[in-house]
């Protein structure tokens, strides 16, 4: 499995990762998987440390900090939430939901630029911010199955890193 480690930092806008999706290839798809957890308000670090799907880590409660029809926040379209890990395609693209596991072809790639993430939050609040995401994005084999394990919610892979079939 090919592909590239990078840290998106909470208190920092956009972040360009370096990777443009390649044209369409048959047998080669791209994911992007994100692991750890960041701060959206260090004052209050005990409700505002999440994941990249907005939720508090180790905590199957569901806190509702949503942010659709909420214009001041980078993406606020419908499931929005502050804390989200977002992206975008180029420098002006609409901002997408990526949260912790994402296929970039899903994603409305119009084939423009490079894809950029950063966490869901306005601008004046990312100086409280802090943490960082270790995002992964890698290619997989579309030939072979690649399994979702919906207990564990991630994508489960072989000893060589390989897409499990």
């Amino acid at each position: 499995m090919g592909g590239r480690v990078i840290d998106i930092h909470a208190n920092q806008g956009w972040q360009d990762t370096g990777f443009a999706l390649p044209a369409h290839q048959a047998d080669t798809g791209w994911i992007l998987r994100s692991e750890g957890a960041w701060c959206f308000n260090t004052g209050a670090r005990d409700f505002a440390t999440r994941d990249a799907n907005a939720r508090k880590p180790n905590d199957t409660r569901f806190f509702d900090a949503a942010t659709s029809g909420r214009t001041e926040y980078p993406y606020h379209g419908e499931g929005g939430q502050v804390g989200q890990l977002i992206g975008r395609w180029g420098t002006s693209g609409q901002p997408f939901v990526v949260g912790t596991h994402a296929n970039l072809e899903d994603t409305g790639h119009a084939g423009g630029g490079t894809l950029w993430l950063r966490i869901n939050d306005d601008d004046k609040g990312l100086r409280d911010n802090d943490g960082h995401l270790t995002v992964t994005i890698a290619t997989y084999d579309r030939t072979r199955r690649t399994q979702w394990n919906t207990v564990e919610k991630r994508w489960e892979y072989s000893d060589d890193h390989s897409p499990v079939r």
